[in-house]
């Protein structure tokens, strides 16, 4: 992927568009929420009062589920709101992954020129415009996120779920600050990763996991048990 093209690619290029964004009003029962969080599978959900051209935060479904999970349904989503990232359509990615990176942000509302909500942007859209097509939260048309090779070797699409690895290969990979094993692949490096690019995990419990990059997929290869 070209740099001069990455410089001139726009968010608004690469967001989900406004039609396609899933958001709950910000009045929306909890139990309602969490029904609806859980049926839309998505991790990071905008939350609006009254029209979606009013974005007031942004609900982490482990958020919701923790306090559900606690009992405390007296809770409203305003009460669980985390600050909101919003950016101009025209801003360039190479200064919206630098804007990312730096405060450790994963999804960014892009406004149009009035203010209104044009769509959102995540850190896997902009992975997927420089490292090939990787399956994420939006991507509802390929039927399986990974290839199994044999017992020890998996080929993963970059926007595989890192919770989906950590059950399928008995990892305990850390799901704080990534949602997808591209993501997590990405912060570990701390740079776009690219083809050929190698990271050893030797933290979780049990098993040593190298993952390799390779065309816009993550190969993860079980070394067996740490010493």
């Amino acid at each position: 992927y070209s740099i001069f093209q990455f410089r001139d690619t726009l968010a608004r290029e690469v967001m989900v568009p406004r039609i396609d964004v899933f958001a709950l009003d910000a009045e929306t029962p909890f139990e309602e929420a969490i029904n609806e969080v859980v049926a839309a599978g998505h991790s990071r959900i905008p939350v609006y009062s009254e029209t979606i051209d009013n974005i007031v935060g942004l609900i982490y479904a482990k958020d919701l589920l923790r306090v559900w999970r606690e009992g405390a349904t007296n809770k409203t989503l305003r009460d669980l709101l985390r600050p909101a990232h919003f950016i101009p359509e025209a801003k360039a990615l190479d200064e919206l992954l630098a804007e990312l990176q730096q405060q450790r942000i994963h999804m960014a509302v892009v406004v149009d020129e009035y203010g209104g909500t044009a769509g959102l942007v995540t850190l896997e859209d902009i992975v997927e415009e420089i490292v090939g097509e990787i399956r994420d939260e939006y991507d509802t048309t390929e039927e399986s996120p990974y290839q199994k090779i044999n017992d020890d070797e998996y080929i993963f699409d970059g926007g595989t779920n890192i919770n989906d690895v950590n059950e399928l290969l008995d990892l305990k990979l850390p799901s704080d600050d990534a949602d997808t094993i591209g993501g997590y692949v990405y912060g570990q490096l701390g740079r776009v990763p690219a083809s050929g690019d190698q990271l050893t995990e030797d933290n979780v419990v049990g098993v040593r996991a190298v993952f390799q990059v390779s065309s816009g997929r993550v190969v993860a290869c079980l070394l067996g048990e740490n010493l």
